[in-house]
Parts: structure tokens; sequence; C-alpha cells
């Protein structure tokens, strides 16, 4: 236990040992460590710049799309993800209250921009140097530089492809209303549709039932496929796809 007492008084008493861990406090302790400041919610725009590249996503109606290096479908959870990391990242230490020399950080020339859009107002963070364990970072509205994980930098430094939507269907099993497979000379179609009793039921191009299990299971394939690899030209072999 620790000996106390209050300034005006001559009383002398106990207190619990971890009192000395709770008030005995740094002032970087007590500041706000957030890396960059934004409402997360508000968040309509991100832009990442790193390798002489630079990626853009633009939010609309609670949706992803990728805007810079090329237009594309964007990766919601990889999106929302960037934009947490930002706002969750904390400061390591202040290594200088006002840097004067970023060179010497590294920040004179930034290994990595990254910018989150509100409307018309911006947040941006830069970092400079990495090391073994930590990031040299500036939030450009502030004059300090400051430390972050290692590992919080590198997240940033993604390729464009990561961001892009993988997803090859939007339907899902459940909410499929029809599918149609070419393949060769064949064509299987198959819809949707419901017996006298609300029971879900599928039929083929003559109108007869097929084995509704088999088909969902198909469906439930085909929702989940996701793209590996992009490809920056068009293979000759999908010119005559052997399954469409």
């Amino acid at each position: 236990d620790l000996y106390a007492k209050t300034p005006d008084g001559k009383r002398v008493f106990l207190i619990s040992s971890y009192l000395d861990g709770t008030f005995n406090r740094t002032p970087f302790d007590l500041r706000d460590k957030a890396v960059l400041k934004f409402d997360h919610d508000k968040a309509d725009g991100l832009e990442i710049a790193h390798d002489g590249n630079t990626i853009q996503l633009a939010k609309a109606g609670g949706d992803w799309t990728m805007v810079k290096p090329y237009a594309a479908r964007a990766d919601f959870a990889a999106a929302e993800a960037a934009l947490g990391s930002l706002s969750s990242t904390q400061m390591q230490k202040i290594v200088s209250p006002e840097a004067k020399d970023l060179k010497m950080y590294g920040l004179d020339k930034p290994t990595v921009t990254a910018t989150v859009m509100s409307g018309s107002t911006r947040a941006a963070l830069v970092i400079g140097r990495i090391d073994a364990d930590a990031a040299y970072a500036r939030d450009l509205s502030r004059p300090m530089v400051f430390t972050i994980p290692q590992a919080a930098a590198m997240d940033l430094e993604k390729s464009a492809d990561m961001f892009r939507r993988k997803d090859m269907f939007d339907a899902r099993s459940f909410n499929a209303t029809r599918v149609e497979l070419h393949r060769g000379g064949e064509t299987l179609t198959f819809e949707h549709s419901k017996d006298k009793d609300g029971k879900d039921l599928w039929k083929n191009a003559a109108g007869k039932a097929v084995d509704t299990a088999k088909v969902e299971e198909m469906l439930t394939k085909l929702s989940s496929l996701r793209a590996q690899i992009f490809q920056d030209r068009v293979d000759p072999a999908l010119k005559m796809p052997a399954l469409v």
C-alpha cells in the first residue's frame, strides 16, 4: 500500500498501491493519441498514394467504388477496414512537437499519403521512414511528428486489386429467380417459383419441376465464387468460352 495525506491535513492513511499507476501519468499518457481525426460515418472518399501510384475510392449510397487507377466496383469490407485502421491507429510517441527538418524522418518525400474525404473537408496522414518496429508519421493539420506501429503503416501499402470487389455475382441462392447455363450447343434454364403450399420450387425450360436442393447448391457455389487475380487483358480463350 501507499502512505497518503491531504495537503491541508495532518492525518496519514494508507491507499491501495494500484492508485500510483492510476495517477502517475505523463502528459503523453493523458493526451488524445488518435493519428487522424474524422467522422467515420460521414467519410465519402479515400485516397491512398504510395510508390507513385494513387488509389482513390468514393462512397455513394452505402456502396464504395474505385475511381483511380481505374473505374471498378470496390470491396466494401476492404474500404471500411482501411478507414477503420486510419481512425483507430494510435501514436506510439511524439518525436518532435514541431518538426523543422522533415527529411530526417523521411517525411519530406512521404512513402504513403492517406487522405479521407468528408464532403469538402480533408484529413490527411503522411508516413515517412519505416523502421523495424515503427513508422514516422504526421497529420498534415498539425506540426508534430509521431510514430505509429509498423504494421499500421504497411497495411496502407495495398495494391488497387486488394480494394476491388471480388464477388462474381450479386445474387444469392435465396434471391435468385432465374439461371441459365450455356455449354457448347446446350442451354439449361431454371426458373424459381412457388408450389401451392408456398414452398420454393425450381422448374426447367419445359416447365417441369427439378431437384430444388441441387439447383440451390449450384447457386450457392456460383454466388461464392471470388476472383483471385485480375488480368490486364482479356484472354483470347474467353472469346469462345466453355461455359456461360
